[in-house]
């Protein structure tokens, strides 16, 4: 965390980690070079301490080029701000940012997990688990390959395109506490339980549907 008006030669955020700056123009970031580079499976996180107002960054005219980052309430300055195969978390200024086009499929693995945990997705139903985690774009499946009376955690603000869950083995269930934003359509599966407390937030940008199937 940085507060309170400081300058910093060089800061190095490593993939996995959070940079979070204190909200307000008086405690405005001032760094010569920013090196933000996480990856599929690991983001770095860059936000503002606060969900509401934003945090400055000055770069001293520099160009940041980052990737796999989430960015949320980041009011950039004094430089050209870069983000490639990365998410707008909202409330950002001065930024481009672009999302990773890729169009995926990826199946729940290994049973019970964190989304967050890559070593829980692969790229087929029940195979090897792929080194990278669901972006915006892609879609996810738990079928009776992905573990039997499994429970899937939302430990962190989670993305994916269509969500499906089918052909399940025992009651496998849903939890965690922050938000699943869903770009397209959701479909549930009978035997399955929800205790998950965060919201989903439809995004899609045409038509979608929530199946529910009673559950």
């Amino acid at each position: 965390n940085f507060e309170g008006g400081s300058y910093i030669d060089t800061v190095s955020v490593v993939a996995g980690c959070e940079l979070r700056i204190q909200e307000g123009v008086s405690n405005e970031l001032q760094v010569y070079q920013l090196n933000l580079n996480g990856d599929c499976g690991n983001y770095v996180d860059l936000k503002s301490s606060s969900a509401t107002n934003q945090a400055y960054l000055d770069m001293s005219g520099q160009i940041l080029n980052a990737t796999y980052i989430t960015v949320e309430g980041i009011n950039g300055s004094a430089g050209v701000y870069n983000a490639t195969n990365s998410i707008d978390q909202g409330n950002n200024s001065n930024w481009a940012i672009n999302e990773n086009p890729s169009n995926i499929t990826y199946y729940w693995v290994n049973g019970t997990g964190n989304w967050s945990d890559p070593t829980h997705w692969s790229l087929t139903s029940g195979g090897a688990a792929d080194a990278c985690i669901p972006g915006p774009n892609d879609d996810v499946v738990f079928d009776n390959a992905s573990g039997a009376n499994f429970t899937t955690t939302v430990d962190q603000i989670a993305y994916c395109r269509n969500m499906t869950w089918m052909n399940l083995a025992g009651n496998p269930d849903l939890t965690g506490n922050t938000n699943l934003m869903i770009r397209g359509s959701v479909v549930l599966d009978a035997p399955m339980t929800t205790t998950f407390s965060g919201n989903f937030v439809m995004q899609a940008p045409g038509a979608a549907s929530f199946t529910s199937d009673g559950v």
